[in-house]
């Protein structure tokens, strides 16, 4: 049975760290220059690049909202939706106690294609689980930064400050490891497409009412 909800959640999950993730390749490897074919830019100025300043307070803050829509569309699919939120450490909670409390059953289809093994569920409990934790906590605290920013709201990098006045050196951004903050970027969008899929194909083939 089809879930739109969870459907369009994980669909703007994606592609909020998607978009992270190229802004993080145009840094590491400019492709475009800000000032090409741009009317408003007198001939023959010199080129102008993109620069961190310009790029990463938005890459920020996809990462950041890219997760809470990959876990708002897994807490969708387990039935238990929190559409009010947008604390990642919160949502990854609830998400983190059911995979590890449920004892999940391998899934196996046409009496021969293995499409949830035993191994596959153990891989994700005792490693994906708190890989995930960690980088969760990571961008929830906002250690990307050097130090540590209390945001449960998202409000940092969409703003200069948060409502509480919670703020930020910019100057900080020229000093991100940006191979790093890519390399985050991937595990973040594995590791989330991981656990949506073992809850996915759980719900699709409910192996304990089967076995029921």
């Amino acid at each position: 049975m089809r879930n739109p909800e969870k459907e369009a959640l994980l669909f703007h999950g994606q592609g909020y760290l998607k978009t992270a993730r190229l802004i993080c390749q145009q840094l590491l490897e400019p492709q475009y220059i800000w000032s090409k074919d741009n009317p408003r830019v007198p001939d023959g100025w010199f080129p102008v690049r993109y620069t961190a300043f310009d790029l990463l307070p938005s890459a920020l803050f996809d990462i950041h909202h890219g997760i809470e829509l990959f876990l708002k569309s897994t807490l969708s699919d387990l039935g238990k939706p929190d559409r009010s939120s947008h604390d990642i450490q919160h949502l990854f909670g609830k998400i983190q106690q059911v995979v590890l409390a449920t004892e999940w059953i391998p899934i196996q289809i046409n009496n021969d294609q293995d499409i949830l093994t035993q191994e596959e569920i153990d891989r994700l409990q005792q490693q994906v689980i708190p890989e995930l934790q960690e980088l969760v906590v990571y961008f929830a605290q906002r250690k990307v930064l050097q130090e540590e920013i209390d945001d449960p709201q998202n409000e940092l990098f969409r703003y200069p400050q948060t409502r509480k006045g919670k703020s930020y050196d910019m100057n900080i951004l020229a000093d991100i490891n940006i191979g790093d903050l890519l390399n985050r970027v991937d595990r973040l969008y594995e590791h989330l497409q991981d656990i949506g899929y073992l809850v996915a194909v759980d719900r699709r083939h409910e192996p304990r009412k089967i076995l029921a």
